[in-house]
């Protein structure tokens, strides 16, 4: 059967438009795919330089849009971060700190309390002072931090939070203008730090963490506030007179000594302490120096340090011998007992001076043979190992300066220097003092026997007038 002529051409023009169609729609998909790759190219490109060039700045107007635009659409808090360039938690803290809260009454009272339609008070006393202040859990607010999404916020009478991009910029720039506007304290709380510092520092050289502790009640601002105020100069006490308040040179590189250990120090070395305390346990050490006057003096203070408690005791040596320090310990071991001497002093840690190298004489033994105490020696250069006791040397130097003769102090006036050390309150202690750690552990009598005393805290002085 033959083919009209008009027929064929009317195939060939329809197949031809079907491929043209067809084409085309391919030219259209394969377009489309091109620009979405090139958008979401571009898109990461971007972030990426935004992550590379991020020098930690504050967030723009144009990233809050981003995160507005997001917790409108349901994005995870990753997915908004990766499209503004910054670290989950930079998202998380803008959205808690800039959020708006809503749904007040018209008293300015939130409606949030499950009683609110049936409460006895006029006026709603807050969660803080209404035994019956109920709040209705709101895991969706609890986890996203804001009510964009959640589908029942029209009857839920709980505080509701919305974040706007406008609004969360606005109160960043006003609290960045008021962060760099100066301290918020007022004229009053000002002269009261002030009365409060200014002797104690000045006059009794008492540390600021000592005064805070004792002060506590009455103070205005936190510790931490307390000596950002003494360093900016807001108050009467400036840095410069702060007792501990010295400049240090850079430290040197550390260098290994390998001296040839000395007869003296056989079993005795800083790896044989180590060794001990693994396998002994001790309740207690005790780190041991002395304190020097004058140079050509031979007078000097021994010093007595217990690591748990930082309790400090010191004791004047005529000479600065072993014999004069056997005859220290022996004192003490007359007044306390054996069985006390040997609970307490039991493991003693020292430097290399010469005072200590006899450590026959400084061991105590009885007449049955009983060693009481054992010594072990800190390694040559490293009087770190013992870094508690040269600390607390730093508290003797406020009431003996370097250079001050020691012949004319006596043991009281060295006793009342350590009752007024040991009386200071630590941060390391948990704002106590050195005296109640002591006690707490070992108890008032093992205190008494060794003659220890607590000075009020506002009578703690740190100067030389203990001393004259």
């Amino acid at each position: 059967m033959l083919i009209p002529e008009v027929t064929a051409r009317s195939l060939a023009k329809r197949a031809f438009t079907f491929k043209s169609s067809v084409f085309l729609v391919f030219m259209v998909i394969f377009h489309h795919l091109k620009v979405v790759k090139i958008f979401k190219t571009k898109n990461k490109l971007e972030v990426k330089n935004m992550k590379e060039n991020k020098n930690f700045n504050h967030l723009s107007l144009d990233q809050r849009h981003l995160i507005s635009e997001g917790l409108m659409n349901g994005k995870t808090f990753t997915a908004i971060a990766q499209s503004i360039g910054v670290d989950r938690t930079t998202v998380v803290r803008e959205i808690k700190r800039n959020r708006q809260a809503t749904r007040y009454d018209q008293d300015n009272r939130p409606m949030e309390c499950i009683h609110f339609d049936n409460c006895d008070f006029v006026r709603c006393k807050g969660r803080d002072h209404c035994p019956q202040y109920m709040i209705e859990p709101c895991r969706f607010r609890d986890t996203k931090y804001v009510c964009h999404r959640c589908n029942k916020k029209a009857s839920c009478k709980n505080m509701k939070y919305y974040y706007s991009a406008r609004i969360a910029d606005n109160q960043y720039h006003k609290n960045l203008v008021e962060t760099r506007s100066g301290p918020k304290i007022a004229p009053e709380k000002v002269a009261l730090l002030n009365d409060i510092l200014t002797d104690n520092i000045s006059s009794k050289k008492q540390s600021p963490y000592h005064i805070y502790a004792s002060n506590e009640r009455i103070m205005p601002i936190c510790l931490a506030t307390l000596y950002d105020y003494i360093k900016k100069g807001i108050l009467n006490t400036k840095y410069m007179h702060l007792p501990k308040a010295v400049s240090y040179k850079q430290r040197d590189k550390v260098i290994e000594y390998s001296p040839t250990d000395a007869a003296y120090k056989a079993g005795r070395t800083y790896d044989d302490y180590k060794k001990h305390l693994a396998l002994t346990h001790p309740e207690d050490v005790v780190q041991m120096d002395t304190v020097l006057g004058k140079i050509n003096e031979k007078a000097a203070l021994l010093t007595l340090l217990f690591e748990k408690s930082n309790l400090l005791i010191a004791i004047k040596l005529e000479t600065k011998t072993a014999i004069s320090v056997r005859q220290a310990l022996r004192s003490i071991l007359k007044r306390v007992g054996k069985d006390i001497y040997s609970m307490l002093f039991g493991i003693q840690l020292t430097d290399n001076g010469s005072e200590f190298k006899s450590p026959k004489l400084i061991e105590q033994t009885t007449p049955d043979g009983e060693i009481l105490n054992t010594v072990f020696y800190c390694d040559v250069h490293r009087s770190t190992q013992k870094a508690k006791i040269e600390n607390c040397h730093r508290l003797i130097r406020l009431v003996i300066p370097r250079g001050t003769s020691l012949s004319k102090i006596n043991q009281d006036k060295v006793s009342l220097m350590c009752h007024h050390i040991n009386s200071l309150r630590r941060e390391s202690l948990n704002g106590i003092s050195a005296y109640d750690a002591f006690v707490k552990q070992y108890g008032l009598h093992i205190a008494d026997l060794l003659g220890l005393e607590r000075i009020p805290d506002n009578e703690v002085c740190l100067n030389e007038s203990l001393i004259i």
